[in-house]
């Protein structure tokens, strides 16, 4: 099966979320392929530590090229359709490593000379006129030299003679019924681009024809596997039978066989019995595979969390844990469920203990919020209040009632404070009783002189008292 063909049935099994027979078929395809390319990565690296560039890149770009094939099996969904293989015990593929893969990619970042023996081979080629032979090395050539207008030229006109040729040979094997190498000649122009030749009668009439012997092969081969499944029934080997299974609905999607009646009965009545023994032992392999994910999951919660990891995180992974355990505790040690269930417990008495701590700190915290509120605002209220009352001694002291604004002003100075006066109104409060001094030395002098006026009075003006009278009642 092509990559691309493969990589795409693969993607329709992991829409389905639940694998079937044919699933099994492809997960040999995939994991034999990711097998056969892992091996030619450690290959081509090998030659490259061994500083042999020129042999390692003759490996990676033998057909299929390693880094395209690489790219297509990495494809996005590949480490999900690992996990699912893995999980239901189907063979399982594998990331292949970066290293290796951006050592090979280095071979083609090194520009070459005409002295490289890719140039080399490539003269001699096309001295001895074998020109598949010089375009598949034209072809590394222009991947290495991308911007030598001369090889691209020569590789565009090579390719164009190599497909008009190549038509032709292959119109004259398919009439002279050499049916697969006119297909395997083909495959090799549309690697090369056979795509141009779309338009071609010939062309169309040749892919035709190749659907027609492809479909004829395999029914050729559902039927041989159709045997195989037969056999390995009688035999209750439920897995070689699930396996035929699926390599035959692979082979009858791929090229839209229909089969016979009595053939599709005896395919499902295989397919039925493989099919109800492979799920039984996809579930056991599932279960399994369950039960080491517990287990190692409980070992990195005994271990405790990284650094900076939330109580509440811990208790959901610990529900979690417990939740997927619930269908499989039969499965588990004795006591594990239990164990974890302490574990769990304890987890959430610290977060209660944690979270009492932290309402304790900030019921403290708001009580002395509170307090330092009510302090402000009775020490606002207080200065409020001052200063009214400092408004009326300024009143008394207007009206001359002095004595009244004095023993008020005292007042105001013996109040009991908890912080200082503010500074402006202990001047002003200065001010003031330097004001009510004066006004309480003018009254008394002011008195003095009503008394002594008021005596004279009494006495009546004359010639002796007239002068001082005079003079004090001016003043």
């Amino acid at each position: 099966m092509q990559v691309e063909r493969l990589i795409a049935r693969i993607r329709g099994q992991l829409e389905v979320g639940t694998p079937d027979l044919e699933a099994r078929s492809l997960a040999n395809e995939y994991s034999t392929l990711c097998l056969r390319l892992r091996e030619r990565l450690e290959q081509c690296n090998t030659l490259i530590r061994a500083g042999n560039d020129n042999a390692a890149l003759q490996v990676a770009e033998s057909e299929p090229d390693l880094l395209t094939v690489c790219a297509q099996l990495s494809f996005s969904e590949a480490e999900r359709w690992n996990n699912l293989c893995r999980e239901r015990g189907l063979p399982a593929g594998f990331l292949f490593d970066d290293q290796q893969i951006l050592a090979v990619e280095g071979l083609y970042g090194k520009t070459i000379g005409e002295n490289h023996p890719l140039y080399r081979d490539y003269r001699q080629a096309m001295r001895q006129r074998d020109e598949d032979r010089a375009l598949t090395i034209l072809r590394s050539i222009v991947r290495l030299n991308p911007d030598d207008p001369t090889a691209r030229s020569e590789l565009n006109r090579l390719s164009e003679k190599f497909l008009r040729d190549a038509l032709t040979r292959v119109v004259t094997f398919f009439q002279e019924g050499q049916r697969p190498e006119a297909i395997e000649l083909m495959d090799r122009m549309e690697r090369f681009g056979a795509q141009h030749l779309s338009e071609d009668s010939r062309w169309e009439n040749a892919r035709q024809l190749r659907i027609l012997y492809l479909r004829e092969k395999a029914e050729e081969q559902i039927l041989q596997l159709l045997q195989e499944a037969a056999l390995a029934h009688q035999q209750d080997q439920w897995e070689k039978c699930a396996n035929a299974i699926g390599r035959i609905r692979n082979l009858e999607r791929d090229h839209q066989v229909k089969l016979q009646a009595h053939t599709l009965s005896e395919l499902e009545r295989h397919e039925k019995w493989a099919g109800q023994l492979a799920a039984e032992a996809e579930a056991e392999a599932s279960a399994r595979a369950t039960v080491e994910n517990l287990l190692q999951e409980w070992q990195t919660l005994q271990k405790g969390p990284p650094r900076g990891t939330s109580l509440a995180v811990i208790i959901s992974r610990h529900n979690q844990w417990l939740q997927r355990a619930e269908n499989i505790s039969a499965r588990l040690p004795e006591n594990l469920i239990r164990e974890v269930q302490d574990h769990r417990n304890l987890v959430r008495r610290k977060l209660s203990r944690r979270f009492a701590f932290f309402i304790t700190q900030g019921v403290v915290a708001l009580s002395i919020i509170t307090g330092i509120a009510l302090y402000g605002y009775n020490q606002y209220q207080l200065r409020l209040k001052a200063r009214a009352e400092l408004i009326e001694v300024q009143k008394l002291a207007e009206s001359w009632e002095t004595l009244s604004a004095v023993a008020k002003l005292e007042q105001i100075k013996s109040a009991p404070r908890l912080i200082p006066m503010e500074q402006a109104m202990v001047e002003e409060m200065k001010k003031l009783k330097q004001q009510l001094e004066e006004q309480r030395a003018a009254e008394i002098k002011l008195q003095a002189e009503a008394t002594y006026l008021a005596d004279r009075q009494k006495e009546g003006i004359n010639a002796s008292n007239f002068a001082e009278i005079t003079q004090r009642t001016t003043a």
